[in-house]
């Protein structure tokens, strides 16, 4: 006869989601909700991503939409290029954000395990955009996280934000 787990119990494995905090998996649960709406809206973008390991800070710039595609060179070149990288910092300079489209968003979250365990590698990252909704995003997300502190910058602050992640 087969037993039956109890409502609640785990299988004993941890899951990555379980991770975050709670108020981390409810903005993820939104932001997914946003992001996908946002995709059907917006297409067609040029995308730029370039990422690139300076010392012990990952240096990152990216401009226009990311679709599946673009997501998954833009994950495999973060784990390749920050792998050395331990209690490091994260320079993210947002040229011209669009919100990825939803097959990227599914590229992302298929790979969420192994971006939080990169996450981890990180203890201060700083973000430079001149839109505001996506510097509020971005410090929010900084609560998801245990142990990293994101901070955002106007992106002529970018020397500001180089002081800032070297303290």
């Amino acid at each position: 006869m087969a037993r039956r787990r109890k409502a609640g119990a785990t299988s004993g494995i941890a899951h990555p989601l379980h991770r975050l905090s709670e108020f981390g998996r409810l903005f993820l649960k939104n932001l997914l909700f946003i992001v996908s709406i946002g995709s059907h809206i917006l297409s067609g973008r040029n995308v730029m991503f370039e990422v690139k390991a300076n010392g012990n800070r990952l240096e990152i710039s990216m401009s226009g939409q990311l679709d599946g595609p673009a997501m998954k060179q833009a994950l495999d070149d973060l784990e390749r290029e920050s792998s050395s990288i331990q209690d490091g910092t994260m320079l993210y300079d947002a040229v011209d954000y669009h919100l990825p489209t939803l097959d990227a968003i599914f590229m992302e979250f298929s790979r969420l395990p192994s971006m939080l365990g990169l996450m981890g590698r990180f203890r201060k990252a700083a973000l430079l955009s001149d839109m505001g909704w996506l510097s509020a995003i971005s410090e929010a997300e900084g609560l998801m996280f245990p142990g990293l502190t994101i901070k955002a910058f106007k992106r002529d602050e970018r020397q500001a934000a180089i002081d800032w992640l070297e303290q």
